[in-house]
């Protein structure tokens, strides 16, 4: 038996109690046995991965040196598809990596494959027509969520102990919340899309996002501030098990010496109606990079909606909506610069069949607002955020340590979202 996380598996690699070729192909054989059962993978690297794996010595001291990861397969891995969840790409065999495999790569990680998203990620669900449905392994009657959902129940299933994801709105932090994982998002680039890492516990998560000048488990928590937010800035409203659950939150950091109150968030603001025409022309922009329109390529209902909604917005609204976005971190940020820690509900995704691309725009809109209402608006602060035990914790960049030491003390009191259903 090899160890279950990451941080021992690096250990074990360094102490020569096994190779990275052996803890390869042990988790190979574990894709074998489980993917046909969750179908959490678009393609299984073999050979490659085992020659990577040949290369690392107990000698190595990069940070992921011989550990098994997958990638969402939405950032390229090369030669290898990486389709964006849609039969417009299918067959796609990139010939470079995408800087962030780069970077994993660098660490000295083995990529196994890459794993199942939503048709080009526009969804928090995981049920492209190209692949099918992944499948919740940890809770029946529960959708994986998405669009990272494959990462997500690739390690819930026990297949990899990390996986790489993304989240623009809840793509990493849903799925992890679903399927009784954890995920770790990083700071957003200018596009409000953030890199992250989905694992069965936070120090492997940080381990795989290289966030590794961690605060440690006794850090004084005395004096710093969580607000615990019930009410999402687009008016939705956590449900009573969600305020529950928060207040068991509240009641672990209090004791840990932390000050805790309830808070909502504001819904006044012009931004809040104005999200589709901020962002929606980016995310066209950067699917027609990858397909073109005009040879009429096989695409879901739901994507075909949404790229034609997004074309019609105009530049000047878009501009506008643009500048809103910033007034409106300005002001969020303001509301609770008395706050360093800020914890919200994440909800549970539907069953699967519920959230797929054979619906139209109109008809999943208002189930996705709902989905993705306490996640999106981190994406557009820039903030990190970390999903820990069924909620969301969320900090600014200064204070990240303060997040890490928070949501530590969270994991090791508060039993996940599936474990409280069994």
């Amino acid at each position: 038996m090899f160890p279950s996380t990451a941080v021992d598996q690096r250990l074990g690699i360094r102490r020569g109690d096994f190779c990275s070729v052996q803890l390869v192909e042990d988790c190979l054989r574990q894709i074998d046995a489980m993917d046909p059962l969750v179908g959490a993978f678009a393609e299984v690297i073999y050979e490659r991965a085992l020659a990577q794996a040949a290369r690392v010595t107990s000698e190595d001291r990069r940070p992921l040196a011989g550990i098994p990861i997958a990638i969402k397969a939405n950032r390229d891995v090369a030669g290898t598809l990486t389709e964006h969840g849609s039969f417009a790409l299918t067959g796609r065999r990139p010939d470079e990596d995408d800087p962030v495999v780069t970077r994993l790569r660098s660490a000295g990680a083995i990529i196994v494959g890459t794993t199942v998203c939503s048709e080009f990620s526009l969804l928090p669900s995981c049920e492209p027509a190209l692949h099918g449905p992944v499948t919740n392994p940890r809770w029946t009657g529960v959708g994986t969520g998405g669009s990272s959902g494959g990462a997500a129940a690739a390690v819930a299933s026990g297949m990899v102990t990390l996986a790489h994801g993304n989240d623009a709105g809840g793509s990493l932090r849903i799925p992890a919340s679903a399927c009784g994982v954890t995920a770790v998002v990083g700071i957003s680039n200018g596009s409000g899309t953030g890199e992250g890492v989905v694992a069965a516990s936070l120090a492997d998560a940080l381990l795989g996002c290289g966030v590794l000048g961690t605060a440690p488990h006794n850090t004084p928590l005395e004096g710093f501030r969580a607000s615990l937010i019930t009410s999402a800035p687009d008016g939705t409203e956590a449900t009573n098990d969600e305020v529950a659950r928060l207040a068991s939150v509240a009641d672990i950091l209090r004791d840990a010496g932390w000050s805790t109150s309830f808070a909502a968030a504001s819904d006044s603001h012009e931004y809040i109606g104005h999200r589709f025409a901020a962002h929606a022309p980016l995310a066209r922009a950067r699917i027609l990079s990858l397909i073109d329109l005009d040879t009429d390529p096989p695409l879901e209902s739901y994507t075909r909606e949404f790229l034609d909604h997004a074309s019609r917005v105009p530049r000047v609204a878009h501009l506008r909506a643009r500048e809103a976005a910033q007034n409106w971190v300005r002001a969020f940020d303001g509301e609770h610069i008395d706050h360093d820690v800020l914890v919200s509900p994440i909800p549970l995704p539907p069953a699967t069949g519920v959230l797929n691309g054979d619906f139209s725009l109109p008809q999943l809109a208002p189930m996705t607002s709902t989905l993705i209402a306490f996640a999106w608006p981190f994406n557009t602060l820039g903030w990190y955020s970390i999903a820990v035990s069924g909620v969301q914790l969320s900090a600014r960049p200064r204070d990240l340590l303060l997040l890490i030491s928070a949501a530590r003390t969270v994991e090791h009191s508060l039993p996940t979202t599936t474990e409280a259903a069994r």
